[in-house]
């Protein structure tokens, strides 16, 4: 599948691994455990069915509302938001 036709933002350059935003490990698993395709009111909602940190879930409710096919896509967008941050905050 084509990124940019799925509709998600590029980042700029594959996230440096300094500024690459770690994905706990509960968190991990639960997208792990995830059925997909799913879309972000599944992750939220399943998210606070499991008990996931309250950063965990704010992590899930920052993305954009879409119809996620995996989790590599939630990934992307996490850690190519991590990559935005630390470049706005180096300018």
């Amino acid at each position: 599948m084509n990124i940019e036709r799925a509709g998600f933002p590029r980042p700029l350059a594959r996230p440096r691994k300094d500024r690459r935003m770690n994905i706990s490990p509960r968190l991990n698993a639960f997208l792990r455990d995830m059925e997909f395709p799913a879309t972000k009111d599944d992750l939220v909602r399943e998210a606070e069915r499991d008990g996931l940190s309250l950063k965990d879930q704010a992590v899930i409710r920052d993305l954009p509302a879409h119809n996620f096919n995996a989790r590599w896509e939630i990934r992307y967008l996490v850690e190519g938001r991590a990559e935005l941050v630390g470049a706005a905050s180096a300018a």
